[in-house]
């Protein structure tokens, strides 16, 4: 299965293809908000081998039309409010954030002088503990 994710803009839109692992299939597909630019998205959707699904948030009332099409043609579509997507954005942020941060500890760790003594030490006593 495909999740196609959907910016959504006033007068063009943007959506994105992944599968359910999460590996991006299109990175970028831009189309207008019109009946014309919906069937452009639909012609990109059909050349995936497996269904898909649609998400998009609820941007002012230039979703509707979009959503109305998708629906119409018997799509699965998924409406998320503009609060949780900027939630979701802000916990993405905080969770890089604390990635890059132990990664900068881990670093100026391997950095100390003494660090492989350091290290062997470190593991001949936590061989002796587990034994």
């Amino acid at each position: 299965m495909y999740i196609v994710g959907i910016d959504i803009a006033k007068r063009f839109h943007e959506a994105a293809i992944i599968d359910s692992s999460g590996k991006i299939i299109v990175k970028r597909i831009r189309f207008a908000n019109s009946h014309t630019g919906f069937l452009s998205l639909m012609e990109a959707v059909r050349k995936l081998d497996a269904p898909a699904e649609f998400g998009m948030e609820a941007t002012g009332h230039y979703w509707l039309p979009l959503y109305a099409h998708l629906r119409q043609t018997g799509q699965t579509v998924h409406v998320i409010n503009p609060l949780q997507s900027d939630a979701l954005r802000s916990l993405c942020r905080q969770r890089f954030f604390i990635v890059d941060t132990a990664s900068d500890f881990k670093r100026k760790i391997i950095a100390l002088p003494n660090f492989s003594r350091i290290r062997e030490t470190f593991f001949q006593y936590f061989r002796q503990v587990f034994r």
